[in-house]
């Protein structure tokens, strides 16, 4: 069970301790998303319910998985004491004896297959009307056979992620993390993540990455857009490639080469440079690192598959950083 941290409580830790802003319900704050680059306040926090839902990052939940990341400690016991202890009005003590009843997110995968009750493609005779669309869906996209048997989705109205497609990572062979993918295209939330776990923290096709070339692009669909048979592709989940993902890439392997894919708007340019800097900060030898551009008028590599059928990366198709930084110079969107 979850100890509800008082209403009080949680203000006066927001008010303290983070910028915020006030909206018309006197329960709800926002705050900028810390998953990622936010300055216009998308983390919506209800005081009363004790419940968060990040527009920008993708994430909902309990407050008790935001202030994890955000105190950055590992269990709800650590937040509740932080929050009582400096913002409780003398309460602490009291909940002392509380602290044993804390539920930890320890096995937040196993509780999500426990309660949210995906149903995986690879059970065939349980799939049903939904899980046919959300097949159709994946094979227009000409998303891969290999990838898609590892996925499932929740048909289930009492779960957040009800009527989604789940797309999981592996590491040594078992599931550590997904996402969950809309299929109406009306969603604004086309990706939802699970609270509790920082979707930062983990890397795409840990597996089968190995010593031979690997591609980095920015979200799942297009890194399941790369032919698995002649290829490793992997996705940043977003528009930024972290030092824990890349100590996670450089731990498990030395790749050849490194083929970075951006995806072809404004935040794809403007954060090449950080993350190919990156890499060669958390490299421990010197990969040859190249930058590949989607053929024109295709925003990322799973437009591309779509629009060209092309589902491999050829390093005669690939850039220097340099030659990269002159073609869109001349294309003016440097």
């Amino acid at each position: 069970m979850y100890f509800k941290i008082p209403a009080a409580t949680t203000m006066a830790y927001i008010q303290a301790e983070l910028k915020f802003k006030t909206t018309q319900d006197p329960n709800e704050i926002r705050i900028n998303s810390i998953y990622e680059n936010d300055s216009k306040f998308k983390c919506y926090i209800n005081i009363d319910t004790f419940q968060f839902c990040d527009f920008k990052g993708g994430v909902s939940g309990s407050c008790y998985s935001l202030f994890k990341d955000l105190l950055g400690v590992e269990s709800n016991k650590e937040v509740l004491r932080y929050l009582m202890k400096n913002y409780g009005d003398g309460q602490f003590l009291k909940i002392e004896n509380k602290l044993e009843e804390i539920k930890t997110n320890e096995n937040i995968i196993e509780e999500f297959n426990e309660h949210d009750k995906p149903i995986w493609f690879k059970d065939k005779d349980k799939i049903g009307a939904f899980g046919k669309q959300c097949l159709k869906y994946l094979l227009s996209r000409k998303i891969p056979i290999e990838y898609i048997r590892k996925m499932g989705y929740v048909y289930n109205p009492i779960s957040k992620f009800h009527k989604r497609i789940i797309l999981p990572y592996f590491e040594d062979g078992k599931e550590v993390y997904f996402q969950a993918r809309a299929i109406d295209s009306k969603n604004s939330l086309r990706y939802l993540n699970p609270a509790g776990l920082n979707k930062q923290n983990y890397v795409f096709n840990y597996d089968a990455i190995c010593d031979d070339v690997l591609i980095i692009c920015e979200g799942i669909m297009d890194a399941m857009s790369i032919d698995p048979n002649e290829q490793v592709a992997t996705c940043m989940s977003g528009a930024f490639l972290t030092p824990k993902q890349l100590e996670k890439i450089f731990t498990k392997a030395k790749p050849s080469a490194i083929i970075y894919v951006p995806d072809q708007d404004e935040t794809g340019f403007k954060e090449l440079e950080k993350n190919l800097k990156n890499i060669y900060t958390y490299a421990d030898y010197s990969p040859e690192v190249l930058i590949f551009n989607p053929p024109e008028g295709c925003k990322d590599l799973n437009d591309m598959l779509i629009k060209t059928g092309k589902n491999i990366i050829l390093k005669k198709d690939t850039l220097t950083f340099d030659e990269y930084k002159r073609q869109k110079f001349l294309q003016k969107k440097w």
